[in-house]
């Protein structure tokens, strides 16, 4: 076959004659060198620019290439020479002249050799052209869409952990049962919703615990980030993960609810079953928000399980503890106007307290039955504070401050 040489001279298109003209150089100039390499090497060919080299630098030279054949060889002394002497009235900052190379000899032969076959379509062997870039390439994805898809792969992720499906699902079912037995099995009414607003946010307070951790693993994990490159929106992340984090938390509320429906104890009549209700409905969002909230003081996984399990339990049953004692002692004018003043503040600011906290003015049968219901009316401003917070905090992880870490 013979040398590289031989290669190109005997299957090469030619020598390249590529020049770079000094910035700004005008059209006549352009004009003027092509005049000049035709005029002494009679087929020379302009090679076409692609079309994405077109765009050029402000302060960058446009790029000319022309293709001289090997027979005509003896000619490029004298466009060398000519080239050379008028270099700087052409506008032409630098040239050279390079062999045709072994890639484009290998295509050359490939092309032939399909040409012959009658099989012109290979891309392997043929120049693609650059494809034409499409506004809307793909479908977008609605925010609803976005949403039940994060709500999605939340249910999968937890359903499929059977820890955190113990955790979040049987044990908080199990403890509503046992309270409502306790308190239907109670001598007097005072005592069956004490073992109620007891039980009911140690329930809810297990229930905080999965939810902690997957927040702070998915800011370890920047799951979040890798869902908003991927095109889902903030809104889509934080409302498809509350939802499935919501309805995770409905279960032992629904069991609750069933089991007082099925048996009620002797403390809860029909009017405060209405109240206790929607109460009830609501009281989950106050345990996400909580547990998206504090999720924000922990760095590792590890320590919030040291620490979510009694936070969640005492912020529940603290307060409860106190507006009990407060009201069925009477301890005192005094005492009971401190006891009402923590409880229209811990209904407003404690997402925790409210379910106990209704249930356990519920027991005080001589209290007017709006103070049970300032709980659910307070619920809106709990979550505003702390749906506001998370906003905030939120909007702040997308933020960058010199010398803080994100």
């Amino acid at each position: 076959v013979g040398t590289s040489r031989d290669l190109k001279m005997q299957f090469g298109l030619g020598y390249h004659l590529q020049l770079e003209m000094q910035p700004g150089a005008s059209e006549d100039s352009l004009k003027k060198l092509r005049h000049l390499v035709s005029d002494h090497v009679h087929s020379a060919q302009e090679k076409a620019v692609a079309e994405e080299d077109c765009t050029q630098a402000s302060d960058a030279g446009l790029a000319v290439t022309f293709t001289l054949p090997y027979e005509e060889i003896a000619k490029f002394g004298p466009l060398l020479s000519k080239l050379e002497a008028s270099e700087s009235a052409l506008q032409v900052k630098s040239y050279g002249l390079a062999m045709t190379s072994l890639e484009e000899v290998f295509m050359a032969l490939g092309q032939k050799a399909e040409e012959v076959a009658g099989e012109s379509q290979n891309a392997d062997f043929w120049e693609v052209g650059v494809e034409t870039a499409v506004a809307n390439y793909r479908e977008e994805c609605s925010e609803m869409r976005g949403m039940k898809a994060m709500a999605g792969v939340r249910f999968n992720a937890m359903l499929r952990d059977k820890k955190k499906t113990l955790s979040i699902i049987l044990a908080p079912c199990v403890l509503c049962v046992v309270s409502v037995v306790a308190a239907t099995n109670s001598e007097d009414d005072k005592s069956g919703m004490w073992t109620l607003a007891i039980y009911s946010p140690m329930a809810f307070g297990i229930v905080a615990i999965p939810i902690v951790s997957d927040i702070i693993t998915d800011r370890q994990t920047k799951a979040k980030y890798v869902c908003l490159a991927q095109g889902l929106s903030a809104k889509g992340y934080w409302i498809g993960t509350a939802f499935a984090h919501w309805c995770l938390a409905m279960v032992p509320v629904v069991t609750l609810l069933a089991a007082i429906i099925y048996k009620a104890p002797p403390g809860i009549t029909n009017e405060r079953l209405i109240l206790l209700v929607p109460m009830a409905v609501l009281y989950p969002i106050s345990v996400v928000l909580f547990a998206y909230n504090f999720s924000a003081l922990f760095e590792t996984v590890e320590l919030a399980m040291k620490i979510v399990p009694l936070v969640s339990m005492f912020a529940g049953t603290i307060p409860s503890i106190f507006a009990y004692i407060g009201l069925g002692f009477n301890l005192g004018k005094g005492w009971g106007i401190a006891v009402k003043a923590t409880h229209i503040t811990m209904s407003a600011l404690n997402p925790m307290y409210g379910l106990p906290g209704m249930v356990t003015f519920m027991a005080v049968g001589d209290q007017p039955w709006y103070w049970s219901l300032a709980s659910l009316l307070l619920f809106p401003v709990c979550a505003f504070v702390w749906g506001g917070n998370l906003v905030r905090l939120d909007f702040r992880s997308h933020r960058t401050e010199v010398g803080r870490d994100q």
